[in-house]
Parts: structure tokens; sequence; C-alpha cells
């Protein structure tokens, strides 16, 4: 391999060492599982700000695809940023339609119809929202006047804690 390095020959470089990944359409469109553990890292109310930056940011790329208007390089870049964060947050097939899309404008290739990203974009921040964990009260209460005590059990990431 020689320089300059572009992220196209660094990927046929890595896709020759590494196994086959599966093809994007057979992904989750939603590792639930990431989620979990993105809402122990940061917390409840930090993954719901990321998630609805995700979306605002996912329109916004939305929109650029849209308008075409703006350079490739550049637009490639966006697209590559946010796969990152298509990929932080669990969304596998968001995440390698990305890829194809960020490939074909390195490549100025055909990319796959702008209707398929707004498509799975919205069924993808839809899945987020009905699949982030929340910190949900679900028993076990009294108040703590009169030598009452207030016990809350709370399902947080897969466990419950009181």
């Amino acid at each position: 391999m020689t320089k300059p390095l572009t992220r196209e020959s660094l990927r046929q470089l890595v896709a020759g060492m590494a196994p086959a990944a599966p093809a994007a359409q057979f992904a989750p469109v939603v590792d639930g599982s990431i989620l979990t553990v993105l809402a122990e890292l940061m917390g409840h109310e930090a993954l719901a700000q990321g998630l609805e930056g995700f979306a605002q940011e996912g329109a916004q790329l939305a929109a650029a695809l849209r308008a075409n208007n703006t350079d490739h390089r550049q637009l490639a870049s966006m697209v590559h940023g946010f796969a990152g964060l298509a990929a932080t947050y669990g969304a596998r097939r968001l995440h390698g339609l990305l890829v194809q899309f960020e490939t074909a404008l390195e490549t100025h290739s055909q990319p796959p119809p702008l209707e398929a990203f707004t498509s799975l974009l919205a069924e993808t921040t839809r899945l987020l929202a009905l699949l982030r964990p929340q910190a949900t009260t679900v028993g076990l209460q009294a108040l703590r006047q009169g030598g009452k005590i207030q016990l809350k059990l709370l399902w947080i990431g897969g466990h419950f804690a009181i």
C-alpha cells in the first residue's frame, strides 16, 4: 500500500484480511443491546439527548443529499460522520447503507436511491425512540411520612435497582 491513503484503499486492504461481513440488508435495523450499554454508560438523559441530535443530523444529511449541491468530498465526509453515529447507536442497517453512499460519492459512481436512505432513516429513528431504555418505576412505593419508607424498584438497563 502506498500513500496517500484513501478510505477505499483501506477498505480493500481490510476486506482482504477480515471475514466477510453480512450484507447490510440482512443486518438488524437497530441493535437494542448497544442502546442498553449506552444507557448504562451515558445515563438515560444523555442518551435521549444524543438520539435527538442523531435524528436532527440525519434530517440535515437527507436535505444535503437531496439538494446535491455540495462538493462530493464534503458530502462524503458528512456521510462518513453520520455513518459513525449510526454505528455508535446500533443502527446497523443504516450504517451499511451509509457506507455504500460514501463509497459511491468517493468513487463518483451511482449511489443507492435517496429514498432508500430517507425511508431507512425514518424507520431507524422511530425504532431508536421506541427501543431506548428508560428508567421506569414499576412498584414498591410508600411515602416516608409517619414512619413509612419510600422504595422504588427501577428497571434500568436490564436490571432491577432499588
